[in-house]
């Protein structure tokens, strides 16, 4: 499912993508978790990298994204519980006007769940319950059985304590469960590794003149550029235009030349 293109699915892959998700990750099983020691060196590599830390404000290595908070509903429990206005707006224009946000990350240390300036918590790595819900979910919506997914959906939102209304029942076209999935993995699968891989079978980083991107996308800008006084929220289309697989091995070499005698 990561490495086939939603395009080139046929019935037959949804099914089978049914069936592996039916036969994975319950609600009672116990996830694979890595967590930090109180230096901040992560279980799984002895290294300092860990995703909840480097989101802190500590490290401020990584940000909360203005489309993942574009993707809550408004009264979504878990928007409030995790994520808060920042104070002043984080302005990211050396790397990138996407890269700027006005919100941050509740740390776990005051109840959130994703980010910590005192190197605590544990993220789930690997596949999920609500991740293997969601698969269900999607394989669902995408062979007609739209109603059997948003039901699925409306399970992983109240697992999570979502406490939001309910989408079966509600008379949503295929097109309009398929828009509510997309923005669901998002927001229940944040900090899992997945929202790359599902950018990438759903098309949307290929070039905006093959039918990628996004419309539509938050995106702050500082007051200088557009020529006011503060920073403002625009609708943009992103043109992500990424490629498919990121040549590590060549790309290494092209930034980081072997010293002299060392192997290539």
């Amino acid at each position: 499912m990561a490495n086939k293109k939603v395009a080139a699915m046929t019935t037959a892959d949804w099914s089978a993508v049914a069936t592996l998700a039916n036969a994975g990750m319950q609600a009672t099983d116990n996830n694979f978790r890595i967590g930090m020691d109180p230096n901040g060196t992560n279980d799984l590599s002895g290294a300092f990298y860990h995703p909840f830390s480097l989101l802190g404000l500590g490290a401020q290595f990584t940000f909360v994204s203005e489309r993942l908070v574009q993707e809550f509903d408004a009264n979504d429990a878990r928007l409030a519980a995790n994520f808060y206005l920042l104070t002043s707006p984080n302005l990211r224009n050396d790397r990138g006007f996407n890269f700027g946000t006005r919100y941050g990350a509740v740390p776990i240390e005051s109840g959130g769940k994703f980010a910590t300036s005192d190197n605590q918590g544990f993220m789930e790595v690997g596949a999920t319950y609500e991740e293997t819900r969601l698969d269900i979910a999607e394989a669902n919506i995408r062979t007609g059985a739209v109603e059997t997914g948003l039901a699925i959906i409306d399970q992983v939102r109240a697992y999570q304590g979502a406490k939001v209304a309910a989408t079966a029942g509600t008379g949503l076209t295929q097109a309009a469960a398929i828009a509510i999935l997309k923005r669901e993995r998002r927001v229940a699968l944040f900090q899992r590794g997945t929202a790359f891989y599902d950018a990438r079978r759903w098309g949307v980083t290929q070039s905006a003149a093959s039918g990628g991107g996004r419309a539509a996308a938050n995106v702050l800008i500082q007051g200088s550029t557009l020529g006011t006084t503060a920073s403002q929220i625009r609708s943009c289309f992103i043109d992500y235009n990424f490629m498919d697989y990121f040549d590590i091995p060549l790309n290494e070499l092209d930034f980081n030349a072997p010293a002299p005698g060392a192997a290539p």
